[in-house]
């Protein structure tokens, strides 16, 4: 039943058993312990250590991958019944994807607390870009063992193209892309619900009305990720002055950056002032962050504490919801089912795109990106009809009237 293709190594070094990490042991603990499945524990244990001391990952991205890893390894152990990784085919790559896509009902529930050995794996289907983010960190395990001597080929490789290809890529500009009648009802949602706001005596309800604008303002104005947000303070905003102008950056350490890509974002006045607003609200002094405030960058509704990356990640998908149901009320389906679909992400491309439907210079988006490459820069390149036919009128509304496109 091996796969000839893929034949192990028996000559490459076994990794100590006293090194293998709890984790991975209980991942291993139903299979028969021969030689070949201690092969690959130590393998997997190999590739968790390469992971680990990796720079270009953020300990945020590096537990995803851990955990994307070691699911998939719970999987095989199920599916194959103590095969060896080293006669994964390509078959079995696509039966993971389908397995991805539809879990049976054993692997589906809530996640149990932290510490706790997961018996439940999946909170529902995965989305087919979770999909290929699963199959990314999975390619490059096989790649490692093949590096080391474990396999000959990559099923990975056999089965999915690497990467994107320019017409994707553009795809998914498109499919990001914010229209304006979707900054209109977004803004129109939060404004609403403003204005509802002083006649709830409820300062729970006020205070989770507040931070949405504050959370929506901060992603936009920033271009940060959802996880940054999550995991950064209001010390993060430094003050600088230069020829007797003061103004205000943003640093993004790179410990919680995406790939390390830390750096100093140059923060709006308007921002300044939706952060001197919030934490007013939350009777936070000085009003003007200063470099030593510990005081999270996105607080509980209670206040005082820091929220996870997924309830940040909540805040924004409520707004977005109560939104499509504001231009589907208005008839306009289309945008509708486009705003069902957005994430956090969305808020960091669209200041992307807006920067340089608006002629920024193409290094100074790159910055605000923290992006390597101008190259880069292509995935946020969108084509609006509407803008081709008034080009001259460069003004926005929505957003625009909240964040200075010019600082």
């Amino acid at each position: 039943m091996a796969n000839s293709d893929l034949r192990p190594n028996e000559s490459s070094p076994e990794q100590s058993l006293e090194e293998i990490p709890d984790d991975l042991r209980r991942v291993f603990a139903a299979r028969t312990p021969t030689a070949r499945a201690n092969t690959d524990l130590g393998i997997a244990a190999l590739y968790l250590r390469e992971l680990e001391s990796s720079r270009n990952l953020s300990p945020t991205t590096l537990r995803l991958y851990r955990m994307i890893f070691l699911r998939f390894l719970r999987w095989y152990r199920e599916y194959r019944q103590g095969w060896p990784l080293a006669d994964f085919r390509r078959e079995d790559v696509h039966a993971y994807m389908d397995f991805m896509r539809a879990p049976p009902k054993h692997w589906v529930g809530k996640k149990k607390r932290r510490g706790a050995e997961p018996h439940k794996q999946f909170e529902g289907p995965l989305r087919e870009a979770e999909v290929q983010r699963n199959n990314r960190v999975i390619r490059g395990f096989f790649d490692y063992a093949v590096e080391q001597g474990r396999c000959l080929v990559n099923p990975y490789n056999q089965s999915i193209p690497k990467g994107r290809t320019p017409t994707e890529s553009l795809r998914d500009s498109d499919k990001r892309h914010i229209t304006d009648e979707m900054w209109d009802a977004l803004w129109e949602t939060v404004r609403i619900q403003e204005e509802r706001a002083p006649t709830d005596t409820r300062r729970f309800a006020q205070a989770r009305i507040v931070r949405q604008r504050w959370v929506l303002t901060l992603l936009y104005a920033l271009a940060l990720r959802i996880d940054e947000a999550a995991n950064s303070r209001f010390g993060q905003f430094k003050r600088r002055t230069r020829n007797g102008v003061t103004s205000y950056v943003f640093h993004v350490p790179s410990e919680i950056a995406k790939g390390g890509q830390g750096d100093h974002v140059p923060a709006p006045p308007e921002l300044l002032e939706a952060a001197a607003t919030y934490r007013r609200f939350n009777d936070i002094q000085p009003e003007i962050p200063r470099e030593d405030d510990t005081w999270p960058l996105i607080l509980t509704l209670n206040g005082g504490r820091s929220i996870t990356t997924r309830q940040a990640y909540n805040i924004v998908i409520e707004i977005a919801r109560e939104s499509a149901d504001r231009l589907e009320d208005a008839g306009d389906w289309e945008n509708a089912e486009k705003m069902r679909k957005m994430s956090p992400h969305w808020l960091r491309h669209a200041r992307a795109t807006r920067l340089l439907d608006r002629d920024a210079e193409r290094r100074t988006v790159r910055d605000l990106m923290r992006h390597k490459s101008d190259s880069t820069l292509d995935r946020y390149a969108h084509v609006d009809e509407k803008r081709q036919r008034t080009v001259a009128n460069l003004g926005f509304d929505g957003m625009d009237r909240i964040i200075g496109e010019d600082n």
